[in-house]
């Protein structure tokens, strides 16, 4: 998955999130015109905070999954699955998605990596250009001594 469908996607559901909260707004607002007992209000609360975890979950899951993608790409070593820190389990889904420190990490993490690779590409750019450089040099000067 690359960063555009990642994009994609969470908008996609973040507008279904967006959904959700005023399908919830109305619901709420019809519930309290009818006077609906607190057990049926919580009942409804419930029902739409549900829905939005669902929603929270699947968009964890793709942070997840696109960062766990980037990373062993770069070879770099994922959060261990078991570590509370870096990892939650979804009390919906049951997947063990990255927490926002973990998300964090990995983040850095892969920074880090695609900088210390680009500068090693910069220096063999850099010194092409200067070997480049004097080779034209070189030949000017043996051109003008003709």
């Amino acid at each position: 998955m690359n960063k555009i469908t990642l994009w994609f996607k969470v908008k996609k559901l973040q507008k279904l999130c967006d959904i959700n909260h005023k399908e919830f707004k109305k619901a709420e607002k019809h519930a309290k015109e009818k006077n609906i007992s607190n057990n049926d209000m919580q009942a409804l609360i419930h029902e739409y905070s549900f829905e939005y975890q669902i929603i929270n979950d699947d968009i964890m899951d793709l942070n997840t999954r696109y960062l766990s993608y980037k990373a062993q790409k770069l070879l770099l070593p994922l959060p261990d699955f078991q570590d509370e820190t870096n990892r939650e389990k979804s009390s919906i889904t049951g997947i063990r998605n990255f927490t926002n420190k973990g998300i964090s990490q990995l983040r850095s993490d892969i920074r880090k990596e695609v900088n210390e690779r680009r500068n090693g590409i910069f220096l063999w750019i850099v010194a092409c250009t200067g070997i480049i450089g004097a080779v034209t040099g070189l030949v000017a000067v043996i051109k003008s001594n003709l």
